[in-house]
């Protein structure tokens, strides 16, 4: 099971933290706090990189964890495979929490596939689709985006969030949320004072 508890510290501003800071802003007792930075410390030598480091009460994050969502999720990018549902479902979420315009390369350097692989995902998405009046359309300016009653997009979005598995799925997911949304975390942390 992929813990989220320490997101807050990774994706913060704030890179030098106080254990009595991290408890309260984690909510973690002090020995669940030690155990989970140790696991994620073995994730990190396990890759060759460098550990956190925790010295004399104070937690020190680098500005950038090297292969961050590849040490959460002790995933190899370049081999795990996902499913086509998996595909499907991660190229409407991508698309349903995306502000910035997608293009048929950018699905295939997150889901890392061919590029027919791709427009044949979107051709069996769009006919998903169709039947609940929900249409994924592409423009040159705001390349692909989706066209739809709103109530009917937020269900689709949690049907699609079921199909994804804990390793591969979510792992592309979490990694294209973290490097376009730092993390809504980060701002929560932000507004907390951290």
């Amino acid at each position: 099971m992929i813990n989220y508890d320490l997101d807050i510290l990774f994706f913060s501003n704030h890179k030098l933290w106080k254990l009595e800071r991290i408890l309260e802003v984690t909510n973690l007792d002090k020995e669940k706090f030690y155990r989970m930075l140790e696991e994620f410390n073995q994730k990190l030598e396990k890759q060759s990189l460098k550990k956190l480091e925790y010295k004399n009460g104070l937690l020190a994050i680098p500005d950038k964890v090297e292969n961050f969502e590849e040490t959460r999720y002790s995933i190899n990018q370049k081999t795990f495979i996902l499913t086509e549902v998996e595909r499907r479902s991660l190229i409407y979420l991508l698309i349903f929490i995306n502000k910035t315009p997608l293009s048929i390369s950018l699905f295939q350097t997150y889901l890392q596939v061919s590029k027919n692989t791709i427009l044949s995902d979107l051709k069996k998405l769009r006919e998903e689709l169709m039947s609940e009046n929900i249409q994924v359309e592409y423009s040159r300016k705001k390349g692909f985006y989706l066209n739809f009653e709103e109530k009917m997009l937020q269900e689709k979005a949690w049907y699609f969030l079921q199909n994804l598995s804990e390793d591969s799925g979510f792992y592309i997911l979490s990694k294209v949320l973290n490097a376009n949304c730092k993390m809504k975390l980060a701002t929560l942390s932000q507004a907390k004072n951290i």
